[in-house]
């Protein structure tokens, strides 16, 4: 009778609604490493549609330099990069800079610029994030690396941050440079819950009207604990036109499983992962609701990790470190810096 009775417990929660919700922090980068000249310019742009669910989110720019060391030193070889961090296409308003001071000063250039908080209301009409980088004298070529990380505010560590455009300073217009769109990965997102519990989470991803359709690469990975027995997850993903806005935006599997399996993963499995082609008519947040399975009253602890490929580019394995593989192998090395649930 008291199975019986913990089986309908269990049944009952399962069709229930999410007893968590939650939104993915968001990186974009550039899909390669990145070359450049001694003297030259390289412009990217990181797609912001998606403002309503990033308004008031900090943003931070970094640069990694991979072939030689940073030296930015009055004597030595002069090697860096110059950032520069703007809301409009052509550079002409500066809200971030790696030159301590401003342009033209002779303090030390950091690898990044200050943390700054993205302010829907002031960035400007459909504006994105656009981002500059040159490179100085020292060396002939440069390898390296460019993140743009947008954080809830709750979970940076940064104080008295302020608002972008507000020290923004007028910088000379760029004109006629091919613009870098950066690819937009989900930070690694730890998170628990129980079994026979569901939990939403909202990845705000931002798609480009300009194409027809888009890949999303989804995986979900059972940590590995030692007080964690044997247990696994489905993942189900939800686009805009999907959810439920009378219900807290609810996704219901059951209207996933009309989309097709490539929508969802009801496996049970420890790894899932997924790879939908998004047409343009379903654009917008996509949401991902998780099932924990495994013995009643057990907790799952899993990952989430995601990313928006590149226009074009439809192949799960094409040779670079978009994989699925290669995705699924680095969430253990690159979760989020958070306390464990």
């Amino acid at each position: 009778m008291f199975k019986v009775l913990l089986l309908v417990v269990a049944i009952a929660t399962i069709q229930g609604t999410p007893i968590l919700y939650d939104i993915l922090d968001i990186s974009y980068a550039p899909s390669t490493e990145m070359v450049i000249n001694e003297g030259q310019t390289q412009m990217f742009r990181a797609a912001l549609c998606n403002r309503n669910f990033i308004d008031k989110w900090i943003v931070d720019v970094d640069l990694f330099l991979q072939n030689v060391q940073w030296d930015s030193a009055k004597v030595g070889d002069d090697n860096w990069l110059q950032l520069k961090v703007s809301n409009k296409p052509d550079m002409s308003n500066v809200v971030c800079t790696n030159e301590i001071g401003g342009p033209g000063t002779s303090q030390t250039p950091e690898r990044r610029c200050a943390p700054f908080i993205y302010d829907k209301t002031k960035w400007g009409e459909k504006a994105d994030l656009y981002v500059s980088v040159t490179a100085r004298s020292g060396t002939p070529t440069y390898q390296y690396g460019l993140n743009v990380l947008l954080t809830k505010p709750d979970r940076h560590t940064a104080v008295n941050v302020k608002e972008g455009t507000s020290g923004a300073l007028a910088g000379p217009p760029v004109r006629n440079l091919p613009l870098n769109e950066l690819e937009q990965v989900a930070i690694p997102f730890p998170s628990a819950l129980p079994v026979s519990f569901t939990g939403q989470y909202i990845l705000p991803f931002c798609f480009d009207e300009g194409n027809d359709e888009r890949r999303v690469q989804v995986a979900t990975l059972v940590r590995d604990d030692v007080d964690q027995g044997a247990g696994g997850l489905a993942t189900y993903l939800c686009t805009q036109n999907q959810v439920d806005p009378s219900k807290q935006n609810e996704c219901f599997r059951s209207v996933v499983k009309r989309s097709g399996e490539a929508f969802y993963d009801a496996s049970g499995a420890k790894v899932n992962a997924l790879s939908p082609v998004i047409s343009k008519n379903n654009y917008g947040v996509m949401y991902a609701l998780i099932l924990a399975q495994g013995d009643y009253g057990q907790k799952i602890k899993f990952t989430i990790t995601a990313k928006l490929r590149k226009p074009m580019e439809h192949t799960i394995s094409d040779g670079h470190s978009t994989k699925v593989e290669k995705l699924m192998s680095c969430m253990k090395g690159k979760e989020a810096k958070r306390d464990e649930l």
